[in-house]
């Protein structure tokens, strides 16, 4: 029975190892990150491709937040956080509320993020 679901899982094109992982976002967040600082505010904010990524980044940590807060540090307290952040996000679909939206999930999963990478996010967030 076992055998017969991997086969099919496979043969489906589901994805196996670490990309099947549930908690496969806490490696996402730096490619995510680092992929926010490629848009700039004034120039490339409203093309539909940074449309489609700050809609899939809100997207995805709203599937946290509703099916996976065991993943969350403390889910009493930084789910409701995190959730104002995705709302923000998905009503302004902005560099600036994806960087607020990554600040607070980095916070609210307890992720360490580089100092650098920090002070970028907290940059696109204040403009």
């Amino acid at each position: 029975m076992i055998v017969s679901r991997i086969t099919h899982r496979r043969a489906a094109g589901v994805p196996e190892g670490p990309a099947a992982d549930p908690g496969g976002y806490r490696q996402r967040l730096p490619a995510e990150s680092g992929q926010a600082n490629n848009y700039q505010p004034g120039r490339s904010a409203g093309a539909p491709w940074a449309l489609c990524f700050f809609r899939m980044l809100a997207k995805r940590w709203l599937f946290v937040v509703e099916r996976q807060k065991f993943q969350l540090s403390r889910p009493d307290r930084s789910a409701p956080k995190l959730l104002e952040s995705i709302e923000r996000a998905l009503r302004f679909l902005d560099v600036r509320t994806c960087a607020e939206l990554l600040l607070a999930a980095a916070e609210a999963a307890a992720l360490p993020v580089p100092r650098e990478l920090a002070v970028e996010l907290e940059k696109l967030a204040r403009n």
